[in-house]
């Protein structure tokens, strides 16, 4: 059969996150890129994982880690029968976490989760008995993540490969919206292998996966270097009381 015949040629391209999910479903594994690869370099700058070795020696570290997410399983506790959740993580340079979400974090986070839903996930990391435990205290969309957490992005680019026409279509996209501007956007144009030059510029934006994606594949485009806010770990308020005595 003609390919015509197959394929209905007069509808748009699949969405290149619907295909990677059909992909996932019917492989097991993704072929066309990863879910990941539309919020790189963030989720690398975004992780937070502590050595296990030293989690074993003081019981319990915070950790931060961004993935696709898969084999959602909703369940009861068996005492008082409150919803929790448990899933795996994939992470787009290949390695696979498997977390908890209890009765807590998942009455604030229930709605999130969902099968080859991008997310980035916070919580710590506990040995008990002799096993690792990944206990999720919070979870949310990567894009929100990267918007409330980037803070500069560098675009490095080449001299000789239209470089003026990529700063030009950078002004547009960053110019292109009202949304809130928390990201400042740098240039910088490699002359040659060693060299490059520093452009100054003062535009800031929203994190837009879509146009920072449309920028990734200009012709000019080499890297994106980023930068984000320290991590802050949640941590639990104690209130003390003073001890009166009659």
């Amino acid at each position: 059969a003609e390919l015509a015949d197959v394929i209905d040629m007069t509808k748009p391209p699949m969405p290149l996150s619907e295909k990677l999910s059909h992909e996932k479903e019917l492989l097991g594994f993704y072929i066309s890129g990863h879910p990941m690869n539309e919020f790189a370099p963030f989720d690398a700058l975004l992780k937070i994982m502590p050595d296990l070795d030293k989690v074993r020696r003081i019981k319990k570290a915070p950790f931060r880690v961004c993935g696709v997410i898969s084999g959602v399983k909703r369940r009861f506790t068996k005492k008082d029968k409150k919803p929790w959740a448990s899933f795996l993580l994939s992470t787009r340079d290949g390695e696979s976490y498997s977390f908890n979400m209890f009765p807590t974090a998942y009455e604030s986070y229930k709605d999130v989760l969902g099968e080859n839903v991008c997310l980035c996930i916070s919580g710590d990391i506990r040995y008990d008995n002799g096993e690792i435990r990944y206990n999720v205290e919070s979870a949310a969309p990567m894009a929100e993540t990267v918007a409330g957490q980037a803070t500069d992005v560098t675009w490095v680019i080449d001299a000789y490969n239209d470089a003026e026409n990529f700063v030009r279509r950078l002004s547009h996209c960053i110019h292109d919206g009202e949304q809130d501007r928390s990201i400042m956007h740098h240039v910088l144009i490699r002359v040659n292998e060693t060299d490059y030059m520093s452009v100054d510029l003062d535009f800031k934006s929203a994190f837009d996966k879509d146009k920072f994606a449309d920028l990734k594949k200009e012709s000019a485009f080499l890297k994106l270097d980023a930068k984000i806010k320290a991590f802050e770990p949640k941590t639990r308020k104690f209130e003390f009381r003073r001890r009166t005595t009659n």
